[in-house]
């Protein structure tokens, strides 16, 4: 049975466990199948990922980078500016996270408006695959005529008003980040579940999966559309 809904992030991780003991409860979801495929079945089963403070300081930035571009009525709820405060149970955000926040989301304003119109931000898709369940929270999927776009909005360290490109125009630098990061695998099993959904619901429409980097070097936002090669090389990951 598959589904397409609205969860919060506390039910979005509730839904199954990784258990060894316990295989029939894993729900696989594309941050399992990139720690699988960098590390291996085995041992991502029987010792959780480990990050480190820098690595925990980014996913809260990437976090409130995403409620404020895409869900920015309800930003307040759970994030403020300025400094700590007992008073308050939202997260603190630092001035540095303040004006990274602020310069991206005029950005999207000028070059992205469709980013942040709050439609179809942040949903869940459920299924199952071959007796497996699946699932994936979708930073913004929306349907437009014949073409279902799925985006996923990504910080990114790279100066985007200066990425590098190869003499035909291939911005190469961000190809590799693609590849390093396994965002191609990612927007590969986003697509498969989307078409399996869009089954469903008797539409067979042309998948357009982009990435949105947005640089806390210069505070640039870039669109890229991946091609059928990017989701070639994710399919090959994910059948690995």
């Amino acid at each position: 049975m598959w589904e397409l809904k609205k969860l919060s992030d506390a039910e979005y991780f509730s839904l199954g466990s990784l258990d060894i003991n316990n295989p029939q409860e894993i729900v696989v979801n594309a941050s399992l199948l990139k720690d699988v495929f960098n590390r291996g079945l085995y041992e991502v089963l029987v010792e959780p990922p480990c990050h480190d403070e820098t690595t925990l300081k980014n996913f809260k930035t990437g976090s409130a980078l995403h409620k404020y571009i895409l869900e920015n009525s309800s930003f307040d709820k759970e994030y403020h500016f300025g400094n700590y405060n007992p008073a308050k149970t939202t997260t603190e955000l630092n001035g540095n996270d303040e004006e990274f926040l602020k310069a991206i989301r005029r950005e999207c304003e000028l070059k992205y408006p469709e980013l942040i119109d709050e439609k179809g931000a942040e949903v869940t898709i459920l299924g199952e695959i071959d007796g497996i369940k699946v699932k994936a929270k979708m930073d913004k999927f929306v349907i437009k005529g014949s073409r279902a776009y799925i985006y996923d909005l990504k910080s990114t360290s790279l100066p985007l008003a200066k990425v590098k490109k190869t003499p035909d125009g291939r911005a190469w630098e961000i190809a590799r980040q693609i590849n390093e990061y396994h965002y191609d695998l990612q927007m590969y099993f986003y697509s498969l579940l989307v078409e399996e959904w869009l089954k469903t619901q008797n539409l067979f429409l042309e998948i357009k999966p982009i990435l949105v980097f947005a640089s806390k070097a210069d505070y640039k936002v870039r669109q890229f559309m991946l091609g059928p090669e990017t989701i070639a090389k994710g399919e090959e990951k994910f059948n690995y």
